[in-house]
């Protein structure tokens, strides 16, 4: 992902921003191994991610120290 686009604001850290949109299918977003966690925000509709329903201007933190989990499913 990266070289992709720089956005319109800088971070201290370095941070992944991918927006997707699912609808009535699933997408496995693989976390890269340089992160230790993910912020799922849900602003339109509702979804699921692995077994976690996920409510329209939710927000859904993933622990990702585990190196065995790293990616996550999202099921619109």
């Amino acid at each position: 992902y990266e070289g992709i686009g720089r956005g319109p604001f800088e971070t201290v850290q370095d941070v992944q921003i991918v927006d997707l949109s699912v609808k009535e299918s699933s997408f496995v977003h693989r976390i890269p191994a340089a992160y230790d966690n993910c912020l799922v925000y849900v602003y339109r509709g509702q979804g699921k991610v692995g077994d976690t329903d996920v409510k329209l201007n939710s927000t859904l933190r993933l622990d990702a120290t585990d190196p065995e989990v790293r990616e996550i499913l999202i099921q619109g």
